[in-house]
């Protein structure tokens, strides 16, 4: 018998951790930028830890033509509850016109570290209620 993800989050494991947390995406024109806006969303506790990975090439169209960049990607962990709010403050702070950012959520993981994003982060309005 297979058994999947229930429907209704259970008690331990999945209770802290299904859905609570996000991974979201955003590509940067150079490290600098994105130290820059990684520093503020850390400093303003929108986001736990940012990966940085430099070298990566962007293929997309803009404008009506093919373009290709060099660029940086940057890994965020949050909360889900916070992806509103991140993604105004990026887009605050980003010198694009139309800044990346996506995001997926994290469905597992090393519940230790997860359970670090939720403290170090700030509250959303629903902890701050409770």
């Amino acid at each position: 018998m297979i058994v999947k993800h229930p429907s209704r989050p259970i008690r331990g494991f999945y209770q802290s951790v299904r859905m609570a947390y996000s991974m979201a995406f955003v590509t940067a024109p150079s490290v600098e930028v994105a130290k820059e806006i990684s520093s503020t969303l850390v400093r303003e506790k929108l986001a736990a830890c940012v990966n940085i990975t430099p070298g990566i090439t962007s293929i997309y169209e803009w404008e009506g033509k093919i373009e290709s960049d060099s660029e940086v990607l940057m890994m965020i962990k949050t909360k889900t509850s916070l992806m509103d709010e991140l993604t105004i403050k990026v887009k605050k702070i980003h010198p694009y016109e139309v800044c990346e950012v996506i995001s997926t959520t994290i469905d597992n993981g090393n519940n230790q570290y997860l359970e670090w994003i939720g403290k170090v982060v700030k509250l959303d309005k629903d902890e701050k209620s409770s």
